[in-house]
């Protein structure tokens, strides 16, 4: 099994398309399919199916895409680990804007760090947050909901593979 595959699915969920997938990796469209179906093959179970609407993740390669997810931050970790200062930033996302700086400065302050820390907030609202969150262009949302919006912001983070804390 290559890591490639990996990247491989992330930009098939970033496209929706094994075409546009393949042209991002800048690889052909029957080799991007050809290394799925050899690693369907090898794990056993299928993890896309195509309809008239493109390509979709079955429940397992749901599943599958998470660990893919996971697996390009570690091998990003083991990129950094010669590296003997490392630049760390990431973005956050405060939609109830003051009224949740306060705790987040103060436990960031407390934090001691030998890299370089950037951080940048940024106020948007809730869907733009989950967005940018799904996106990957900002790394963490923190907003306040009404209950009764609750159970479709849930069911949007479920559908996006996001983690709700």
């Amino acid at each position: 099994m290559k890591l490639e595959v990996f990247e491989y699915l992330i930009a098939i969920e970033k496209f929706g398309s094994l075409n546009k997938a393949a042209q991002s990796l800048y690889v052909s469209q029957p080799n991007l399919t050809n290394v799925i179906k050899s690693f369907e093959s090898e794990i056993g179970y299928s993890v896309l199916y195509r309809n008239h609407q493109g390509v979709q993740f079955t429940d397992k390669g749901k599943q599958v895409l998470l660990i893919a997810h996971n697996m390009m931050k570690e091998k990003e970790k083991l990129m950094n680990i010669n590296l003997d200062h490392q630049n760390i930033s990431f973005k956050i996302s405060i939609g109830n804007g003051d009224y949740a700086l306060t705790p987040i400065y103060e436990l960031l302050q407390k934090q001691t760090y030998k890299d370089y820390v950037d951080i940048t907030i940024m106020n948007c609202a809730v869907w733009e947050a989950l967005e940018k969150t799904y996106n990957q262009s900002i790394d963490i949302a923190y907003f306040i909901v009404s209950k009764s919006a609750l159970k479709e912001i849930n069911d949007y983070i479920e559908s996006h593979h996001l983690l709700l804390c």
